[in-house]
């Protein structure tokens, strides 16, 4: 009874692996392949202008300005640039393992549907100045890692690292800059604190040392102090509880959205003005 188990086991496997092998040499090349792409796009990332990332979440474009990126699609919105950085770095290092060739793919009756590519599950475009460059994703490839990628405009296909893949935004809060506030606590003047039917507490900085000024004035607490210009500096934002939408900007809300979460400039139970060195911040 044993023995009969245990051939069933192996006969089972044995047909498991020559699905896979079939399927491997249907969609792979059979021949060794030496004329390999050494990157996945045609651009130097590291000066990159502008992406665009189309998925069947949508379309995020961002654009970038001076050293930094922002989103311009589907609204206006401040950007990660490090994690819009790290997109690149993943293309750029993306190996690219294997090759089809429109007459491979012609030999063996397959098409760009048998490959995910239509419609692909993604497309990234990568502007560098007056150049740009595309890259399709399509379904997983044999063997585990990798995905089917086509570039530009040529009729191979590619495998790659699935990691290109896996780095993609979910949804453009991925893109999202998380910093509560854009300004460093060194460049804090002042800090106005108010609560409705409390008044204000108002701290001002004056060669380093911070005093009280309102209600009355005081020597500040150098420590409280310093605990609350390092809450505000590493303050990050956990979830975006608004959906984006063709605003012009994230201070551009509609009418009554800030009520609706407690906001309210007026009865908000908390509400903190900074005064920086060269403008005026509020959180």
């Amino acid at each position: 009874m044993l023995a009969r188990q245990t051939t069933f086991r192996l006969f089972i496997l044995l047909l498991a692996l020559g699905a896979v092998a079939w399927f491997e040499t249907r969609m792979l090349p059979t021949t060794g392949l030496t004329r390999l792409p050494a990157s996945l796009l045609p651009v130097d990332l590291a000066k990159a202008s502008g992406l665009q990332v189309e998925t069947t979440n949508g379309v995020i474009q961002c654009r970038r300005v001076q050293g930094r990126w922002r989103i311009e699609r589907p609204a206006l919105m401040r950007a990660d640039s490090m994690r819009i950085d790290f997109l690149l770095e993943k293309i750029a290092r993306a190996a690219v393992r294997d090759k089809v060739t429109l007459r491979q793919r012609k030999a063996r009756g397959l098409d760009l549907e048998d490959y995910g590519l239509v419609p692909p599950r993604a497309v990234i475009n990568v502007a560098q100045g007056a150049s740009e460059a595309a890259l399709r994703l399509g379904g997983d490839a044999p063997g585990g890692g990798a995905v089917f990628a086509m570039m530009g405009a040529s009729s191979d296909i590619y495998v790659v690292d699935r990691g290109v893949f896996d780095a993609l935004p979910v949804s453009v809060d991925d893109f999202r800059d998380r910093a509560l506030v854009q300004f460093p606590a060194a460049d804090i003047r002042a800090v106005e604190i108010r609560r409705p039917g409390k008044g204000v507490v108002k701290l001002e900085r004056d060669n380093g040392a911070w005093s009280m000024t309102a209600p009355y004035a005081m020597a500040a607490s150098a420590e409280a102090v310093k605990a609350l210009m390092a809450a505000v500096e590493n303050a990050a934002i956990e979830k975006f509880v608004h959906a984006a939408s063709s605003r012009a900007s994230d201070a551009d809300f509609p009418a009554g959205v800030g009520a609706a979460y407690g906001l309210d400039p007026v009865e908000s139970p908390l509400s903190v003005v900074f005064h920086l060195a060269s403008e005026l911040g509020k959180a």
